[in-house]
């Protein structure tokens, strides 16, 4: 992963104005905390992944409470791509616990439970990987939290023609030019500081 986060950050270095660097942490990582210092320094990094599905981690383990504890001091969003309802749950009570915290959650990925019980206001949720969810969860997210909680994502390089996909899910949803807005690009610039 060491090797991946370099190769993100030489790419955004070549390509500022449309690429900003992202760092993926691994709680398993012995010393992912000694990372999250160092790389930060070097690469300026404006956001941190989770990835469940990649690295079978806790959410509630010590290490990702302490990484979420380091995001929270720099303010920094935390995407996560959730891996099982399990930790959907346990996301849930890590979002009542930092409420300070904001956090993306990949995909949709358990949008109806997390939106239910969250007190957290500073969860947003990404529609990309549109395959994975059916277009009534985007109906309904969009009627719960409007168009300030959505925030439109690739999945690049996995979600062949995404953006196109999702952006014809929208137009099903005869949203307002504002809410288009938000939900592509907005949302984003507003917790990224742009």
């Amino acid at each position: 992963m060491d090797e991946q986060n370099k190769v993100v950050y030489d790419i955004s270095r070549e390509y500022p104005e449309r690429i900003l660097n992202t760092y993926w942490t691994n709680p398993l990582d012995e010393d992912c905390l000694e990372k999250l210092n160092k790389y930060y320094q070097l690469y300026h990094f404006r956001m941190i992944k989770m990835h469940q599905c990649w690295n079978r981690f806790d959410i509630c383990n010590h290490k990702s409470i302490k990484i979420i504890k380091w995001a929270t001091d720099k303010n920094i969003p935390i995407f996560i791509h959730l891996l099982s309802e399990e930790q959907v749950l346990q996301f849930i009570k890590v979002t009542n616990r930092f409420q300070d915290t904001t956090f993306i959650v990949a995909h949709m990925i358990g949008f109806e439970k997390i939106n239910k019980s969250t007190k957290n206001p500073n969860v947003y949720y990404d529609l990309s990987a549109p395959q994975l969810y059916p277009i009534k969860i985007l109906k309904k997210a969009f009627k719960a939290v409007g168009s300030t909680k959505l925030i439109l994502g690739s999945d690049t390089p996995y979600g062949i023609d995404n953006i196109e996909k999702i952006q014809n899910r929208l137009k099903q949803l005869l949203l307002s030019q504002k809410d288009l807005d938000n939900i592509m690009g907005n949302n984003l610039a507003k917790l990224l500081k742009m």
